[in-house]
């Protein structure tokens, strides 16, 4: 897999491209036992980090984006990879149903190099 996994914490949203992603996937991790407890996906990760850092249930855990991409496709199948991974407390459903008809098409868009703006 090739995603882009690390880059500034803030970034302008006019700056958002094929190689300046501003949405993917993310964990969030409790800061003491290092355990995975929810994951997600996001169009875009500045705002998500803040809406969990102003939520009381979820602002004790750390943000940590997992991937950078903008495909919708690869961010719906990349989520399903990390639940299964992770198995998290927090996830309340699995990101995609095992009766989902495109759920085929989301993990082996999980797989592709990431690009942006589908």
């Amino acid at each position: 897999m090739q995603y882009q996994t690390m880059r500034p914490r803030t970034y302008s949203p006019n700056q958002c491209s094929i190689n300046n992603p501003s949405g993917g996937t993310y964990r969030l991790v409790d800061p003491y036992t290092g355990q995975v407890m929810r994951t997600g996906r996001t169009n875009n990760m500045n705002r998500r980090e803040y809406e969990h850092g102003r939520d009381p249930n979820l602002r004790r855990y750390e943000f940590h984006p997992d991937v950078w991409t903008d495909s919708y496709s690869q961010q719906r199948g990349r989520e399903q990879q990390i639940h299964e991974l992770h198995n998290p407390p927090l996830n309340r459903v699995n990101p995609i149903s095992p009766t989902n008809p495109r759920r085929e098409l989301y993990m082996n868009s999980a797989n592709t190099p990431a690009t942006s703006g589908e």
